[in-house]
């Protein structure tokens, strides 16, 4: 029991190599952990990959469509270039729905 135990820890390890590793593989267990894609997508952004960010964060979206946080990352990440065309007209639509969710929020 020990040696497959311990393999699979030395396995484990390895994902938490470094954050992107580790939320990557809490993506790939559980896809639809909307804090794990969050996380996983603001990391993505963080390097420049934020097509791969924008499609977690419209995943997430699908889930939880009111998620005033997730539709502001989405919107700034779409200005960022999201998408290899760019897509401005987007990125308004989800600040306009942060807005509806809160029309307070300064963010917004």
């Amino acid at each position: 029991m020990f040696p497959r135990t311990g393999a699979h820890t030395v396995s484990r390890n390895q994902d938490w190599a470094s954050d992107e590793k580790l939320f990557a593989s809490a993506v790939a267990a559980t896809p639809n952990s909307v804090r794990a894609r969050v996380a996983y997508a603001q990391i993505l952004s963080s390097k420049g990959d934020h097509l791969s960010a924008s499609e977690h964060l419209d995943h997430v979206l699908h889930l939880k469509p009111d998620y005033l946080i997730v539709n502001l990352k989405l919107a700034r990440t779409l200005q960022r270039g999201g998408h290899p065309a760019g897509h401005p007209e987007r990125a308004l639509n989800y600040f306009k729905n942060a807005t509806r969710l809160r029309p307070a929020y300064v963010d917004a």
